[in-house]
Formats: structure tokens, sequence, C-alpha cells
């Protein structure tokens, strides 16, 4: 049976302290583990109310989540038919057809992930973008060990 539980449990805990006679509440977040079907030592959102709190740990999940995704990850099946990247782009009337999908898978594959390899997303910044672009002006184009690619290609 397939667990259909949430990744996470919200709670508040009285604190000491007191705002206009009224007791102050902070709210803890645990995730659950789905190996040992519990849930993990509650940590502290220090958050006041349970709106804020839900919306602190969905910038933190998501955060801990994208500093996790790499580049090869993130592109996986991203020219597949189907995938979200293609629906995104039909949506906006900008679809693209089998053979340029064929061809920027090709470049992502020969160019980009050799270079990226198991580099985090949260980890790429301008600097490593400018180093791939020079890396890829020294490139030889197939065929021709002399020449570099073409400057469209760059």
């Amino acid at each position: 049976m397939k667990d259909t539980r949430t990744p996470y449990r919200i709670y508040r805990r009285k604190t000491r302290k007191t705002k206009g006679g009224r007791p102050v509440y902070r709210y803890y977040f645990q995730l659950w583990d789905p190996e040992t079907r519990t849930y993990c030592t509650a940590k502290s959102t220090a958050q006041t109310n349970h709106a804020a709190a839900e919306t602190w740990l969905s910038v933190h999940l998501a955060e801990e989540v994208q500093s996790i995704l790499t580049v090869e990850g993130f592109a996986d099946g991203l020219f597949d038919e189907g995938s979200e990247y293609l629906a995104w782009r039909a949506q906006r009337g900008r679809e693209m057809s089998w053979n340029h999908r064929r061809h920027c898978a090709t470049y992502l594959r020969t160019y980009i992930l050799p270079y990226f390899d198991n580099t985090a997303l949260a980890d790429l910044r301008a600097l490593e973008i400018e180093g791939f672009q020079s890396w890829l002006l020294k490139q030889p184009c197939r065929g021709n060990g002399e020449q570099t690619l073409s400057p469209t290609t760059q």
C-alpha cells in the first residue's frame, strides 16, 4: 500500500513570552522519513502563525531540493516529447519541431553536460557560465580538428 502521508507536519508550541497578556506560539515542523515511517526531530520555523510557517517551509524545502538538483538531473528529458519545458513553450506559441529538439538535445549532450558534469544548479554562477563560453570557443568543429565551432553555435 502506497503511503499518502504529506512529507512534513507543522504544529505550534507555546513559548514563555506573552503579548498583550496572551501566550505567544512558535511553529515547528517535522519531516516524514518513509524508511523508518516516523517523523524526524522537530525544527523551529521561527514563525508565529501557521500561514507564515507554511510559506517559510515551502521556501526552505525548495532551496534544499534545488541545491541537490544537478545540471544533468535538470536536463534529463528536457527535450523529450511531453516534457514540462515543451508544454511550457507550446502554451506560449513557441513549439519546437522534432528536428530542432534533436539538435538541442545533441548540443546539450555534446557540450553542456560534459562541461558541467555533476554541478548543482544552485552552484551555477555567472563566472561558471562565462568559463563555459570560453571553453566552447576552443572546441574543435566536428570533422575538422583545426576549425572551432561556428559563432552561431557558441
